[in-house]
Parts: structure tokens; C-alpha cells; sequence
């Protein structure tokens, strides 16, 4: 399969909205945590996912569209 500059921005556009995603779903767990009980603890800044760079890209992952 070749890889044209459009595949590129469209697999970097994906991506980055799996990665909002993650991150979004992290700070309502974290949310519902801190409602649940005094013992909760906020993971540290280093251990939130917050951008695309925190993640490991796995080539063979298949998303298949609705």
C-alpha cells in the first residue's frame, strides 16, 4: 500500500482523536474518583496521558469504519 502525505494527516487526524478521547475519559475517571471517597489519589502530572506522544502507535491496529 503506498503512503501518500493525505494518508499521513488522515492516520496523524485519527490519531490525535483517539488520544482526546483517552485523555477526556482518564479526567472523568479521575472525577468520578475524587466523588467516591477521601482515599482517592490524583495520579501524578508525568502519569496522565495528555498528548500524542505519550502513546505507543501499534501498526497493525485496525479500525474498521461504521
Amino acid at each position: 500500500m503506498r503512503h501518500t502525505r493525505d494518508a499521513y494527516a488522515r492516520r496523524n487526524k485519527l490519531l490525535a482523536a483517539t488520544v482526546d478521547s483517552l485523555v477526556r475519559t482518564f479526567q472523568k475517571r479521575v472525577a468520578a474518583g475524587l466523588q467516591f471517597g477521601l482515599g482517592f489519589v490524583i495520579p501524578d502530572q508525568q502519569e496522565q496521558a495528555r498528548q500524542t506522544t505519550d502513546f505507543d502507535l501499534f501498526p497493525w491496529l485496525v479500525i474498521k469504519a461504521p
